[in-house]
């Protein structure tokens, strides 16, 4: 028997900045998208993100731009080990 979701929720570290990204189109991780935010944001992990990128699927293609904006800004907002980081060139 595998683990539930929130014996794993419980496993990442309540620091550890994590982002979850879904493609709009992505039925499945949209279905389980409230229960993740729940077990992660609720399990104490404040500093869990949720966001959807419009028009995307499963694997985003067509709305790579997007994702890459989207995980640029939020690198930029959750450097590695609190140094900043700037990863604004990949998005060029």
């Amino acid at each position: 028997e595998g683990a539930s979701r929130w014996e794993v929720a419980q496993l990442i570290p309540e620091s550890l900045p994590l982002l979850d990204l879904m493609g709009e189109r992505d039925q499945p991780a949209q279905q389980s998208a409230r229960q993740r935010r729940k077990s992660l944001r609720y399990g104490g992990n404040k500093n869990y993100q949720q966001g959807t990128i419009i028009g995307a699927g499963r694997d985003f293609i067509g709305r790579e731009q997007m994702l890459l904006f989207r995980l640029v800004g939020w690198l930029n907002r959750n450097p590695p080990n609190a140094a900043p980081g700037n990863y604004k060139a990949l998005a060029k």
